[in-house]
């Protein structure tokens, strides 16, 4: 499936959390539940997914305050 990170939620996302991060934020909109983000891994429910490099290079930039730009990218179950 496709992922859009969109400005929404950049804007609404918190550096350093699970949750609120703009991927979480992007992930529970599509999947319409509430998703755990960390550095290199999304977590639902018990399962872990392996985040892409492109991912883990948007949170690293996201949490350490520089800019970052919407983007898309492809997640599988």
């Amino acid at each position: 499936m496709q992922v859009h990170v969109r400005k929404k939620h950049i804007a609404r996302g918190e550096p350093d959390t699970v949750t609120y991060c703009p991927v979480a934020l992007a992930l529970a909109d599509l999947l319409g539940t509430e998703v755990h983000v960390e550095s290199t891994y999304i977590k639902l429910g018990r399962c872990r997914f392996r985040l892409p490099l492109r991912v883990r290079q948007f949170i690293r930039r996201f949490d350490t305050g520089q800019p970052v730009k919407p983007f898309t990218f492809t997640f599988t179950l």
